[in-house]
């Protein structure tokens, strides 16, 4: 694809995000000579230039994970690391499930009414099979379900 866009300059250059150990794309875009900045650690980037946060110089207070699995994951991580859940960093969860309410400590989390989200998808995927495009439709807000794995922030360092 980046050879096919480059030989056609349909592209002045590419930002290259979630690199894979061994990406293959880095020693394509080095043969290409195509710009291209990496968005994420320098690590695996080959000479390409990253931009990339220095999370052990400006550890994060909270993290918000995808679901309860990758939640429970990253709370080890943090347990094995010696970081305190809330107390050093928040976790929370962005789909509630029964796993948030079991696990130690508890996981703060959005509750979204999945069921009316795909009723309501369901019924706008008939309507336009049978000829009547439906317009667009804003579900209920999610609700944030506060559990002891999240806290406040700590206040900024002063100088």
């Amino acid at each position: 694809m980046y050879r096919t866009w480059w030989a056609q300059r349909k592209v002045d250059g590419v930002f290259l995000v979630d690199l894979q150990v061994r990406d293959r794309r880095i020693g394509a875009l080095e043969e290409l000579g195509m710009p291209a900045v990496v968005i994420g650690t320098p690590r695996g980037a080959g000479r390409l230039p990253a931009v990339w946060q220095d999370d052990r110089a400006t550890p994060p207070t909270a993290i918000l994970y995808d679901n309860d699995v990758m939640a429970v994951a990253g709370l080890g991580a943090a347990q094995r690391m010696g970081a305190r859940v809330p107390a050093d960093l928040s976790i929370v969860v962005w789909d509630h499930s029964a796993l948030c309410e079991i696990v130690h400590p508890a996981f703060t989390a959005l509750r979204r009414d999945i069921p009316a989200a795909g009723a309501n998808a369901a019924r706008m995927l008939r309507e336009a099979a049978a000829g009547r495009p439906p317009g667009h439709l804003a579900g209920t807000p999610p609700v944030l379900i506060v559990r002891d794995s999240a806290t406040r922030p700590p206040a900024p360092a002063t100088s």
